[in-house]
């Protein structure tokens, strides 16, 4: 199906697109689909990415509201591994209502990232 060939593309553009910036502006798009599995690899691929992937944090930030645990639980990975300390007070607010989500999984990387980040407050 049409799902499922974009579905390839994306898994391949997660691992191959963190090799240059017009991987990450591709990674990136991935991140309005409809569908929650491409968007999912879009985070995942741009918290491969490193430094170069820090541009996209705003775009992160949107979906730790995504109605899919394995969204909210993936943009903050992408906060663990991207998002230097001294830039993360913007999301410090959104991250922390996370520690207050329905899902187990994202509650406790929620505490994590704010661990991690804790010079921040």
């Amino acid at each position: 199906t049409n799902d499922r060939i974009r579905l390839q593309a994306g898994t391949l553009l997660e691992y191959v697109g963190i090799e240059s910036p017009v991987g990450v502006a591709a990674l990136k798009n991935l991140l309005t689909d409809p569908y929650y599995l491409l968007r999912e690899n879009g985070i995942n691929g741009l918290a491969n990415c490193g430094d170069m992937a820090i541009s996209a944090a705003p775009s992160v930030a949107t979906l730790l509201n995504d109605p899919e645990s394995l969204c909210r639980s993936s943009a903050l990975i992408y906060f663990l591994r991207v998002v230097p300390t001294q830039v993360f007070e913007p999301y410090h607010l959104a991250v922390q209502l996370k520690t207050n989500d329905a899902d187990p999984t994202v509650r406790l990387l929620a505490e994590r990232v704010l661990r991690e980040k804790q010079s921040v407050k």
